[in-house]
């Protein structure tokens, strides 16, 4: 799953441990220029099914994750 924030930062959900080389479990952000955010670090320990910004540019998700 794919969703956009307000500054044009990429969030991807899915069931991955791993992007280019640094981990990342079920969820990461892309900076604009397609770079991984690295400030950015969800706490997910599983799979991200779905990922969806609010009007208030509030990240929300779903899966089968546990913290």
């Amino acid at each position: 799953m794919v969703a956009q924030q307000a500054d044009g930062k990429i969030l991807l959900a899915g069931d991955f441990t791993a992007f280019n080389g640094a981990t990342r479990i079920g969820l990461l952000r892309l900076n604009n220029d397609g770079s991984l955010d690295a400030g950015f670090v969800a706490n997910t320990n599983l799979a991200v099914y779905a990922v969806a910004v609010q009007s208030n540019q509030k990240i929300v998700i779903t899966g089968d994750f546990t913290m």
